[in-house]
């Protein structure tokens, strides 16, 4: 792993990202199949359903990722030092943590979630349906939390093919049992949450056998609390938890104003942008994680040349690849959306259309601000990843999106997210400039 680090920027692109945005389509393919299936045959009330309740989904991990992109960042800084022994202890230890905070966060959240519903005013069936989902998920938490910690650490690991060979078993899974359960069965909402709950759990479980029975740097060892490696910990994956947090909190209260505004078909038509933003998002993280522990190894080397290279094509590659996404958004939004709803949900379809046209602009810019973010975590800036992402997710998106809607009502909504990434590129210019310049001192 070691050689692997020091090649060059396109080879680790290759190597390393690539096979990780593939695995991160299918992971795409993964939860967007939920949203296909449902809208399809269940229809937009039920989509509307997912949609509400998927923020809160969202909040009740976001301690448990924290931890494992916080555990990761510290691994690869370990390796890149050539403390093997070290890695090994926060690796264990990491997993331990993730599977008591996963099991106290999904009792929390069972009592929760009927609070957080009834803030944004949903009626009662609605609020029926985006119950059941949600519990099946928490029931499964304990367990499936820790996926995406292994995940991480095997990409650390050099295992990038296998890693999307765990994707691909997620994402047939979730497709055939989609399929068997909503189509063929004729079961409720809550079959789309258990069929991609059985898919994780099998991810899990594939992401264990290669630390039990390959021989790799991370190996199961000893399990230490020790204060100073859970702080470095959690303040390493901070910006990753409250990126979680905010983009949830955000999705609360734009729920809320749809609901209010437009009703279910206004949820449901958010719910079909956000599922095709959540497939362009994890391509773009992906592309990033890749690189991750190539920047980290080679910031720990102090290696300032080749970590400036990997930025560099770093970036050209998100830009790229985010030109690529608008265009396509711009060119093809009424097709897109028909794949999430019935061809009689004229109201939806045309709603939705609408709203992806006015949300793409975001990606003309977002590809540069989330790349600063996760570059500055795997730099260890873990404050100035947090201060760019809360600004990001939360803090300019919510006082925009109350004052765009209203001036503008629904599109100002569809607005908020181009507008805010805009207004955190000033950001990411500050905070890389920092970096580099504390770098090189």
């Amino acid at each position: 792993m070691t050689n692997l680090y020091l090649k060059s920027p396109l080879y680790l692109l290759l190597r390393c990202s690539l096979p990780n945005m593939v695995g991160a389509v299918l992971l795409s393919v993964y939860f967007i199949v939920d949203g296909i299936f449902v809208g399809k045959f269940l229809g937009a009330e039920a989509l509307a359903a997912m949609g509400l309740v998927m923020p809160f989904i969202a909040m009740s991990f976001a301690l448990s990722d924290m931890v494992a992109v916080g555990a990761g960042v510290q691994i690869s800084m370990r390796l890149g030092k050539e403390k093997i022994k070290e890695a090994g202890i926060i690796f264990s230890t990491s997993l331990v943590v993730i599977f008591v905070i996963a099991l106290v966060m999904s009792v929390i959240f069972y009592f929760l979630t009927p609070l957080l519903l009834g803030f944004v005013n949903a009626h009662d069936s609605l609020k029926e349906s985006a119950l059941e989902f949600s519990r099946v998920f928490l029931y499964f938490m304990p367990f499936i939390s820790l996926y995406f910690a292994l995940d991480i650490f095997l990409r650390i690991c050099g295992k990038n093919i296998y890693t999307m060979f765990i994707n691909v078993v997620l994402a047939l899974t979730n497709i055939g049992l989609d399929y068997l359960f909503i189509v063929e069965f004729g079961l409720g909402l809550y079959s789309a949450a258990l069929a991609t709950c059985i898919g994780f759990s099998l991810a899990t479980l594939f992401g264990f056998l290669p630390f039990l029975f390959m021989d790799l740097q991370l190996k199961f060892s000893k399990v230490l609390l020790n204060f100073k490696i859970l702080w470095n910990i959690f303040y390493n994956g901070s910006s990753e938890f409250f990126g979680n947090i905010s983009g949830s909190t955000y999705a609360l209260f734009a729920n809320a104003l749809l609901l209010k505004i437009a009703g279910a078909v206004g949820v449901a038509a958010f719910s079909i942008v956000s599922y095709i933003d959540t497939f362009v998002i994890l391509l773009l993280m992906s592309l990033n994680e890749g690189i991750q522990p190539a920047l980290g190894f080679n910031y720990a080397r102090k290696d300032t040349a080749r970590l400036k290279s990997l930025i560099v094509h770093t970036f050209a590659a998100a830009f790229i690849f985010c030109l690529f996404v608008f265009a396509l958004c711009m060119a093809f939004s009424d097709e897109l959306v028909q794949f999430f709803a019935q061809k009689s949900d004229e109201d939806l379809l045309n709603l939705a259309s609408f709203a992806l046209l006015l949300y793409a602009l975001n990606y003309l810019i977002t590809w540069f601000n989330l790349s600063t973010s996760s570059l500055l975590t795997a730099i260890n800036k873990p404050t100035f990843s947090l201060i760019l992402s809360l600004s990001q997710n939360l803090l300019i998106p919510l006082v925009l999106i109350f004052s765009l809607s209203y001036f503008w009502g629904l599109k100002g909504i569809f607005l908020t997210a181009f507008v805010a990434e805009c207004l955190c590129v000033v950001l990411s210019i500050i905070f890389i400039k920092k970096s580099f310049a504390s770098t090189q001192s």
